[in-house]
């Protein structure tokens, strides 16, 4: 399955012609985490897991420029994420 929806195994570049919009975007980039972050999790590898969904927020975070209000919980909404303790393990 490709979550980008171009023809190809990742996201558009510069010689897709019509790239999709923002919010496409961020549910191709949420998705395939979760192709991802999900296997692993299930395989036992919460860490593993973690530092796929960590980094797909991080990368969310840096994307989303015009929403400022809503960054700040965000990030620290991320940053309590990383020190809690995962229960399952």
């Amino acid at each position: 399955m490709n979550p980008f929806g171009n023809g190809h195994s990742g996201p558009p570049g510069p010689a897709d012609d019509d790239p999709p919009a923002p919010p496409d975007l961020l549910r191709a980039y949420l998705a395939l985490a979760i192709q991802v972050g999900a296997p692993a999790y299930n395989g036992g590898d919460h860490r593993g897991c973690f530092e796929v969904y960590a980094c797909t927020a991080r990368m969310l975070l840096r994307s989303i420029e015009a929403m400022t209000a809503g960054k700040a919980e965000f990030r620290s909404t991320l940053e309590a994420c990383a020190v809690e303790v995962d229960q399952q393990v």
